[in-house]
């Protein structure tokens, strides 16, 4: 790490209480320089003079650090095994009229939360049984939040959505489709710091006992201390048998917690021992 990005760290926690040592050493240097960039500077040097005189500057660094960015059915195996394996497995082991539990965390604008929401309203066996569906969605961004909540996507970001799912559960408008009431019912979405030391997992779960976990592309930004205590928080937060479900790019990182043990080696699908 340069002297210069070490005395952004200090400016920011001792002037504007941002702690940045919780991200990895590489994307803080990386986020730093595309700042840089995109203000016109070719040299962090006069970043940092730029950034130590103009008080608007901290925050939209601070705010670059959180990429809100998903998409519908992201890894179309991964959802695949959920669809086919992971979610009928889930439901064998309910009782009539039980409830399937979900965690969507670091849900961006909502694409992931809705996916896994029209499988589970889908399911043949979650009807016949009459089991209910709880899902909460949660991210550290308001604004990314607020917009999940609205649910308003364009035809565009609908690409990857079933012509069937399309029908099912969106209602078009002029400007694009907006999730339908019947698949919002099952969905609490709320603002959530997985960082945050007082909460191993959403205050409106009450209790956790998640049947699904899914945390993708958030691992790999935080320095290895604040990645274990995530994964600590995110296993915690699992019911027995409990699935959690990350990327390729994070396998390696959750396969280091001795309390879970990968499910499918091919996949980064993990289960609660």
């Amino acid at each position: 790490m340069t002297q210069i990005i070490e005395e952004i760290i200090q400016i920011m926690k001792l002037e504007h209480h941002y702690n940045l040592t919780a991200f990895s050493d590489d994307f803080l240097q990386k986020t730093i320089q595309r700042r840089s960039e995109i203000l016109g500077f070719v040299v962090l040097a006069d970043y940092i003079q730029y950034f130590k005189v103009h008080t608007d500057e901290p925050p939209l660094l601070w705010h670059s650090l959180y990429i809100s960015y998903s998409q519908f059915f992201r890894d179309s195996h991964v959802f695949s095994i959920l669809e086919h394996t992971v979610i009928p497995s889930i439901v064998a082991n309910k009782s009539e009229q039980s409830e399937i539990r979900v965690w969507s965390a670091g849900c961006a604008f909502g694409q992931e939360t809705y996916s896994i929401a029209m499988l589970l309203c889908s399911s043949e066996e979650i009807a016949a049984k009459k089991i209910k569906i709880r899902i909460i969605g949660t991210d550290i961004s308001e604004a990314a939040i607020l917009r999940a909540r609205n649910g308003l996507y364009s035809a565009e970001e609908l690409q990857n959505v079933k012509i069937s799912q399309l029908n099912a559960f969106f209602v078009q408008i002029i400007d694009g489709y907006y999730v339908s009431d019947k698949l919002k019912k099952h969905i609490i979405f709320s603002v959530h710091d997985l960082l945050n030391p007082n909460y191993a997992y959403p205050p409106e779960s009450i209790y956790g006992d998640f049947d699904i976990v899914m945390c993708g592309n958030i691992l790999f930004y935080y320095a290895p201390d604040y990645q274990k205590m995530i994964v600590g928080n995110l296993v915690k937060s699992l019911s027995k048998n409990g699935y959690l479900i990350t990327t390729d790019a994070e396998t390696e990182i959750v396969s280091r917690s001795n309390r879970i043990r990968i499910q499918n080696y091919t996949l980064p699908i993990f289960r609660n021992i």
